[in-house]
């Protein structure tokens, strides 16, 4: 998955937005638990216009600009490029909805049967 491509700063872990029908599919896929995981190739804003437009079809995971992964394990690791050239990791606050909620690197993953839902 890892490309030499950069990618803008633009990760979702969402099951929000389009059809329930396909968020649904992303929640249990034949029975497994998945994260969707989308990376976003440094665009342009106009294209990130697009992505939240498509986002009520499904369309957006089919963008030559957008990767679009099922995981059940993602880190995000950041890293800059020196004055010499090489990449240094480098530590970013982490940001969700305005809630600061710690330093990357950071690493999301499923954990089956954890946590009980009640409906």
């Amino acid at each position: 998955m890892h490309d030499s491509t950069k990618l803008s700063k633009h990760a979702a872990a969402s099951t929000r937005g389009g059809e329930e029908a396909r968020h649904l599919e992303a929640l249990t896929d034949a029975g497994k638990v998945n994260i969707d995981l989308l990376l976003i190739k440094a665009t342009s804003t106009l294209n990130l216009l697009d992505i939240f437009r498509r986002t009520y079809d499904g369309s957006h995971t089919d963008l030559p600009y957008v990767i679009y992964q099922k995981v059940k394990k993602f880190s995000i690791t950041p890293y800059k490029e020196s004055e010499t050239g090489e990449l240094e990791e480098v530590e970013e606050i982490i940001d969700v909805d305005g809630e600061l909620k710690g330093c990357t690197p950071f690493t999301c993953e499923v954990m089956p049967q954890t946590l009980r839902i009640v409906l």
